[in-house]
């Protein structure tokens, strides 16, 4: 969770839920956000947000993406680090993770 308590005006807010961090790295983000942007505003938060959420969705179904939650899936085995589940043997850490995604921006 990232949380920066010193907010100016301007400054872009996103919540999201885990579905959408499971799929979406960091970097993934400012795409969408600066292509609602005019001026230094968000013009749709609905359509930022929206695009997000896409993003996320269409990320969790690709099967040939290492997917945040995949990586750091790869990075417990590579440990060998305990899991509840552990990879099956030739196991490949690709694809999304399909679950909830919900995102705000304000």
């Amino acid at each position: 969770m990232y949380w920066h308590k010193d907010l100016q005006d301007g400054d872009v807010v996103l919540v999201f839920s885990d579905g959408f961090q499971d799929n979406v790295f960091d970097s993934g983000f400012p795409y969408c956000i600066e292509e609602h942007l005019e001026n230094g505003l968000v013009t749709s938060l609905s359509r930022a947000a929206d695009c997000l959420a896409r993003k996320a969705y269409f990320l969790g179904k690709n099967l040939d993406f290492q997917s945040p939650w995949m990586k750091e899936f790869k990075w417990y085995g590579d440990n060998d680090l305990p899991m509840v589940n552990p990879p099956p043997p030739n196991f490949n850490f690709l694809g999304g993770k399909q679950d909830d995604i919900a995102v705000t921006v304000a």
